[in-house]
């Protein structure tokens, strides 16, 4: 009888199991890497990236009214995105008014104006116009409903309206000052 060569010898307990691992860390590996250059970064740990998410909360109530919410401080910027500059006080803040549509006057209800009013103020008066906002609300609408279709013709017209709604508004939000009144839609039908 002949003797069994090396090829024909029974495998060891060891090396049948450490093939069959080593391919699944390798596989393990290749799926990390793989997230992680889809992802375009490091992944975080669990408990660190809940502890940002907490900052970035908690640093959003600061930044209200600023259109986007400012990082947390010590926080460090997203990669490949500028520094943000800290929130001045008295940088501008543009606040939404809203959307209005109102019957003009002397149409019998056929000519309406469609409007979208926004107001410029510095960020440290920005919350008084937003507590504030049903009072300019009410007081735009009542300024416009006044005007006719002809009244609101050309520039001159536009122009007339967004004084008088402008120095209703600061009345309504004194002392803070509403710099400028911006119409970003204005159609007549």
């Amino acid at each position: 009888m002949a003797e069994p060569n090396e090829e024909t010898k029974p495998a060891s307990n060891a090396a049948k199991y450490a093939i069959p691992a080593i391919a699944l860390l390798l596989g393990a590996g290749a799926g990390v890497g793989g997230a992680m250059l889809a992802g375009g970064g490091e992944e975080k740990p669990a408990a660190e990236a809940a502890e940002g998410a907490e900052k970035a909360e908690e640093a959003a109530p600061a930044a209200e009214g600023a259109g986007e919410a400012a990082p947390a401080e010590g926080a460090a910027p997203a990669e490949g995105a500028p520094a943000a500059p800290k929130a001045n006080p008295t940088d501008p803040v543009v606040t939404n008014i809203g959307a209005f549509t109102v019957n003009l006057r002397g149409s019998g209800g056929g000519r309406v104006l469609r409007i979208e009013v926004q107001v410029e103020t510095t960020g440290s008066a920005a919350p008084s116009v937003s507590a504030r906002s049903a009072a300019i609300r009410d007081s735009v609408i009542t300024a416009v409903s006044d005007y006719t279709w002809s009244d609101l013709e050309g520039t001159d017209g536009k122009v007339r309206l967004r004084d008088e709604l402008l120095e209703r508004v600061n009345g309504l939000v004194a002392p803070t000052v509403v710099e400028h009144m911006y119409f970003t839609q204005f159609v007549v039908q």
